[in-house]
Parts: structure tokens; C-alpha cells; sequence
């Protein structure tokens, strides 16, 4: 039984204690933070009370109840992940772990897996890998260009429009193409999305709408979730992304598991010490750090 079972259902309380009940339930979040004495002030009760209190619930002491309050609290389901005025740290916690378990089980529930799968081919296959994002998807693609780095993979990220632009008319042979995109009808990423196609570059695009012209474009779509702002929208969409990214990653990384789990063994692989100077690889340097 949690604390908060305990409350709602002892027998035996003295008057003090159901006003003490009655205060808990209503301020949980600043029971954690407050003193006996403080408590017993805000119940017009004493010290000695609240400790007669805890011990009947079955607490050594006050600061044990405190203590099992707030390992309760933050296992207790906040009923919804929207946004209140001045959100207190436990209220906020629970939501937040309750919106990014929510979305990672529904990208489990509805990602493509064929997509997926073909991603990865792509991937394992490709001479090397372009991300395209700018702004807040900038981030987005780092982290992805961050984890395929070690597999070995050669990976560039563009994330300005002009990088973006250049790039996608200038990509190697044997590149594949990942555009970030939230709703997949920005300039710039239409853009990109579209000069990849006409080159008929190999493309991966991470976007909540199927229908955008960049998911149209995209030999493989992964389908990334997102809400308004008061919903954590922003939120949604970047831990959907990431999960889809980190998912993808461990394809990848599993695709030459001989070769990576011995890089991991080695604590370095040359392969991934590779430099970019604004959008493409800076030579002199990876020479300096592979040789």
C-alpha cells in the first residue's frame, strides 16, 4: 500500500490527524519541502502531533513519511501531460515521463517497419549519409549524425538553407538522404526533399505528415508525432524523433556488429574521427586525426 493509499484509508485518527490528512492530500508537492513544525503550523497542530501522526501510518518518523511522499508522488499517474499554470518540479516530472512514455509506446505501436528496415539497408549500403534540418531540427540531426558516426559511417549535417540547398544539389554518389522536417512543408526542406528526388538520391524522411511533400519524396517515411504548444508539441516531436533515430542507430550499429562491437572493444575507431567544414569533410584534418 503507497502513502498515499495509507491516507485515504487509516482507521483510528484522532481529530488532529484528519486535518493533517486533509492538508497532505491537498499539498502534496509542499509537504516535501516543508518542516514538521511548518506542518503543524499550517494544520494548527504541534510537533509532537505530526509525529504521533506519521508513526501511526506506520512511518518511523516525519521525514520518513516526507520521504515516501515523494518516492509515491512520482509514481503517481498525473492524469495528463497538459501544461498548468506555475507547474510544481514533482507535478512536472510526472507529466514529462508520462508524455515521453506515451509517445515512445505509441512510435512502438504505429512505426513503419518496413520503413524502418529499409532505412537501415540504406544506411549500411550508402558511401555516406547527409542529414538536412535546420532550426530546432538542427538538433535532431546532430544527435542522429552523433550515433551513426560510430558505426563507422561517414556522416555530414546541413542546417543552414544555404548548406541545405547546396548540398542537395551537390551530394556524392552513393549518399543517402535524411530530411527532418515537422510538418514536411518548409521552403527550404521541400526544397532539399526535391532536388534529392530529381537526383534520384536515396531519401529518409522523419515528418508527422504523411501527405508533405517532403514524405511524398522520401523513398522511406518515418512517422514523428507532434501536439500544440500547450500539449509539449515541441517535445513530442523531438523525443519521437529521437527514439525513431536511436532505433534506427541500433539497426545500423547491429547491420556490421563484428566491426563496431571491435571498435567499442579497440575505444577507437579512425573511421569516425572525421571533420566538416561547413557542409563538407575538411581532409587535412581527418588525415591528422585518422593517421
Amino acid at each position: 500500500m503507497d502513502t498515499f493509499e495509507k491516507l485515504r484509508t487509516s482507521k483510528g485518527l484522532t481529530e488532529n490527524d484528519r486535518a493533517t490528512v486533509a492538508y497532505v492530500l491537498d499539498h502534496v508537492d509542499e509537504v516535501t519541502r516543508i518542516s514538521s513544525r511548518e506542518l503543524a503550523r499550517r494544520t494548527h497542530t504541534n510537533g509532537t502531533a505530526v509525529l504521533r501522526f506519521c508513526r501511526r501510518l506506520g512511518f518511523a518518523c516525519y521525514q520518513d513519511f516526507k520521504v515516501h511522499v515523494a518516492s509515491d508522488l512520482k509514481r503517481t499517474d498525473p492524469g495528463t501531460t497538459r501544461l498548468a499554470e506555475r507547474e510544481r518540479a514533482l507535478s512536472a516530472l510526472a507529466k514529462m515521463a508520462k508524455l515521453e512514455t506515451g509517445v515512445i509506446e505509441e512510435m512502438r505501436r504505429t512505426l513503419d517497419l518496413a520503413a524502418l528496415q529499409r532505412a537501415a539497408e540504406l544506411v549500411l549500403s550508402a558511401a555516406g549519409v547527409d542529414f538536412f534540418a535546420v532550426e530546432y531540427n538542427a538538433i535532431l540531426a546532430h544527435h542522429g549524425a552523433h550515433l551513426l558516426s560510430y558505426t563507422g559511417a561517414a556522416v555530414a549535417v546541413h542546417e543552414t538553407a544555404e548548406m541545405c540547398l547546396r548540398q542537395a544539389s551537390a551530394i556524392a554518389d552513393g549518399h543517402v538522404g535524411v530530411v527532418i522536417s515537422r510538418g514536411g512543408r518548409s521552403g527550404v526542406a521541400c526544397e532539399a526533399a526535391s532536388r534529392l528526388a530529381s537526383r534520384k538520391v536515396p531519401t529518409i524522411a522523419l515528418t508527422a505528415d504523411t501527405t508533405s511533400p517532403v514524405a511524398e519524396r522520401g523513398e522511406c517515411v518515418l512517422v514523428c508525432p507532434y501536439g500544440d504548444k500547450r500539449d509539449m508539441g515541441d517535445v513530442v516531436f523531438h523525443c519521437a524523433v529521437r527514439f525513431a533515430l536511436d532505433t534506427f542507430y541500433a539497426m545500423v550499429f547491429s547491420g556490421k556488429y563484428a566491426q563496431n562491437a571491435q571498435s567499442v572493444v579497440d575505444d577507437y575507431n579512425p573511421s569516425i574521427a572525421r571533420v566538416m567544414a561547413d557542409g563538407g569533410w575538411d581532409t587535412e584534418a581527418m588525415t591528422r586525426l585518422e593517421g
